[in-house]
């Protein structure tokens, strides 16, 4: 009896609901549709259902929704388009459709102000009875923003001048951003998006100046507190989070979250070179011999440069990891003498000279036998060169780490 009533309560909820809404205007549905898109990733029918609101909100004067909606397009835009060239034209698009509904949003709010302006002039004049000689019309508008600055202002405003030169930006500039976002009132709707940004950029930039621990400090800040629904629109955190743990060297628990985001993301996250160089370092560290040389079973011409390379310095590895020690030696040899060496930042020439004398050494000695003096001079001088160079990407590179463990130098 009871499970009846349930299924009654259930029915009478779907026709109440399916009445009630059944008389609600296109666009409010089109607007809900725009919603569910974003969250399905669906790109197509997400662009389509946005130029449909977009030209609704012109025809009707409605231009604070299109304001709206195109900020949020903007980051629909850079997270689901994955071609630079492509990605840049829609952002500027957008960039022109939002100054533009802009504009027109403060000359429709400008001659409102006049007809406020044109009621006080009235009631003025009742009381005096003098004639009112102004005269409106369309004006150039001057609005010194500064005047009418706020925590929310102030916290667009550094996250655009940290965000610009992102690769450059420095965790000064992202602490100082998170800071001003923590004074915006959390009623405000789209603040959780913001703390995901803002958060995921953070923990980031800090992984990328080598500070990791801090990095695991503000993604724990990020994965505890944001909303699932909301992390999960950006795959670009979960592949950031699972690089940051391989830096730490926790590899047994990166090889965990990188099943948890299989479970979550499926298919896609595998399809990401990012993601599949880190599940290269954790099989190398784990000793897993056998999946290492299951994943670097790659069509290479399916690669950037710099991935190209990446996968070649571990064919070295994982024929080191063999022992097979000439493999090793014939690989690094090949590699320095193919023309992805001028394709590439030429800071790789000296990591990969490096590479070269080590299995050079590691060829005529193995593993077990100390080196002679000379060998380690010319490996200690090959090292030099890397710190001379001090470049952070590759004093942290994975392969040159790994051979400078193996090997035991600082």
């Amino acid at each position: 009896m009871r499970n009846e009533l349930k299924l009654l309560k259930d029915k009478i909820e779907e026709i109440y609901i399916q009445e009630e809404t059944k008389e609600l205007p296109e666009n409010y549905i089109n607007q809900l549709k725009l919603k569910l898109y974003h969250q399905l990733k669906i790109t197509d029918e997400y662009q389509s259902i946005f130029k449909k609101i977009s030209n609704y909100n012109t025809e009707h004067n409605e231009i604070q929704n299109t304001i709206e909606n195109s900020f949020a397009y903007a980051d629909f835009i850079r997270l689901n388009t994955p071609n630079y060239a492509d990605r840049l034209k829609l952002m500027q698009l957008n960039q022109q459709l939002f100054e533009d509904s802009l504009q027109q949003y403060i000359s429709e709010q400008y001659s409102k102000l006049c007809l406020l302006k044109s009621h006080v002039l009235f009631q003025q004049k009742q009381l005096d009875n003098q004639i009112v000689k102004t005269n409106f019309s369309y004006d150039v508008l001057k609005i010194d923003t500064d005047n009418y600055k706020n925590s929310f202002t102030d916290y667009h405003i550094a996250y655009a001048n940290a965000y610009k030169n992102y690769d450059n930006s420095t965790i000064e500039e992202w602490e100082n951003v998170y800071n001003l976002l923590q004074q915006i009132s959390t009623k405000n709707t789209y603040i959780q998006n913001e703390y995901c940004f803002t958060l995921g950029n953070l923990a980031t930039i800090c992984s990328i100046r080598t500070n990791y621990i801090k990095s695991d400090y503000y993604f724990s800040i990020l994965f505890n507190t944001i909303p699932t629904e909301i992390t999960q629109q950006n795959i670009a955190l979960t592949l950031n989070y699972i690089t940051n743990l391989n830096k730490l060297k926790q590899y047994k628990k990166c090889e965990e979250e990188m099943q948890k985001a299989i479970n979550l993301f499926r298919y896609k996250i595998k399809s990401f070179s990012q993601f599949k160089t880190q599940e290269i370092v954790v099989a190398c560290y784990l000793n897993d011999i056998e999946k290492l040389g299951s994943l670097l079973a790659i069509d290479f011409e399916t690669l950037q440069p710099f991935e190209r390379i990446f996968y070649r310095f571990f064919y070295c590895i994982y024929f080191l990891m063999k022992e097979e020690f000439e493999l090793a030696f014939t690989e690094i040899q090949n590699l320095q003498r193919s023309k992805l060496m001028n394709e590439i930042d030429t800071h790789f020439n000296e990591i990969t000279y490096f590479m070269f004398v080590c299995i050079k050494h590691i060829n005529a000695f193995g593993w077990k036998k100390k080196f002679t003096e000379k060998a380690i001079k010319e490996i200690q001088d090959a090292n030099y060169k890397i710190i001379q160079a001090n470049i952070p990407m590759f004093l942290n590179y994975t392969p040159y780490l790994w051979m400078k463990e193996k090997i035991g130098i600082n």
